[in-house]
């Protein structure tokens, strides 16, 4: 029995690669998915992916059976993993790390982030499997035993879907960690200086999108909201993929990017430049005019298509390493 444990407060990359995972593990044993949060109340949403809230009875059930897998996607479920050290060792247990905890914490206040990094620093020095969705990630945390299982790239590139042509792309949640404040700034300067004949369009969510919409509207700028919709991506196959975010584990955006051939701008941060190597143009976090100088440079570069490193890319972050790593670590193969 497997039991797959995320926070689930919100539906991002983080939340898909757990997804994913259930549907793949289940194939081989039995896999439950259990969330810690009940702000996805929506019945479609659980009924779909066969989600659980995990109240105290399935803890306690899970605690007792001690011949269990247990993966921990993500900070919040990984404060569980503190429980299972303290009072049932037996368990074979999987850290899945997204993210460092020195690019976690939000808004809070000194004494919470004091908090945070404590249980943090004890849970990577957990006995357990600490598993990295990046290199980069796993050099963050000094944790010299750990794994890295990069997340996974679907090769579109026979997509047949018709594309839109001249024009730039945004897609991941409106919150401060993705930061499309700078990117509507940015797109601003850069397309007064190029006479508006670009257009943008941004995909996506979240806690910011009244105050980016209004931004919008009261610039009149040239700029095409289109919302939530799953991979908006195959839409916009050879164009321009703009990626604003001020720290990531392993971008599946970038990773959808490479997949429909797109040409990417996106912050100078260490994941990003993993992932996109030197096939991507990189500006400054939190940076408009960067990200303006980015976006013109884009323009006037010239685009080779099937680029030999991302076909690369397709083989470093395929969906059989992904499946055939995850297989090994779990079955000792």
């Amino acid at each position: 029995m497997i039991y797959l444990i995320d926070n689930f407060k919100i539906y991002g990359g983080q939340e898909k690669y757990a997804i994913f995972l259930k549907e793949f593990l289940n194939k081989r044993e039995r896999t439950f998915l259990y969330t810690l949060s009940n702000n996805l109340s929506k019945k479609d949403f659980y009924k779909k992916y066969k989600l659980q809230l995990l109240d105290i009875k399935k803890f306690l059930s899970i605690l007792c059976d001690s011949k269990s897998k247990i993966v921990l996607n993500g900070y919040h479920s990984h404060l569980l993993s503190l429980i299972f050290f303290f009072l049932h060792k037996k368990n074979k247990i999987y850290l899945v790390h997204h993210l460092h905890f020195s690019q976690l914490g939000g808004d809070f206040n000194f004494l919470k982030k004091l908090a945070f990094k404590i249980s943090s620093i004890l849970i990577l020095k957990l006995p357990y499997a600490h598993v990295f969705v990046s290199e980069s990630q796993k050099h963050r945390s000094r944790n010299k035993k750990g794994i890295v299982i990069k997340n996974y790239c679907l090769d579109k590139k026979l997509s047949q879907e018709k594309t839109l042509e001249n024009c730039f792309v945004w897609a991941a949640r409106l919150d401060k960690q993705k930061d499309p404040i700078t990117l509507i700034k940015g797109w601003e300067i850069f397309n007064k200086q190029n006479n508006y004949k670009f257009k943008l369009f941004i995909y996506g969510a979240g806690p910011l999108e009244v105050e980016i919409l209004r931004y919008i509207k009261n610039k009149k700028l040239n700029i095409k909201f289109k919302g939530y919709i799953d991979d908006p991506l195959r839409f916009h196959k050879d164009n321009y993929f703009i990626s604003t975010s001020l720290y990531e584990g392993c971008s599946l955006s970038l990773l959808e990017a490479i997949s429909n051939n797109m040409r990417i701008i996106c912050t100078n941060i260490s994941e990003n430049i993993e992932v996109c190597g030197k096939n991507a143009i990189y500006f400054e976090s939190q940076d408009s005019k960067s990200l303006c100088r980015a976006l013109t440079d884009s323009i006037n570069l010239k685009y080779k298509k099937n680029n030999p490193y991302y076909l690369k890319q397709f083989k470093e972050y395929s969906l059989e390493n992904f499946k055939k790593n995850w297989l090994n670590l779990i079955y000792d193969k």
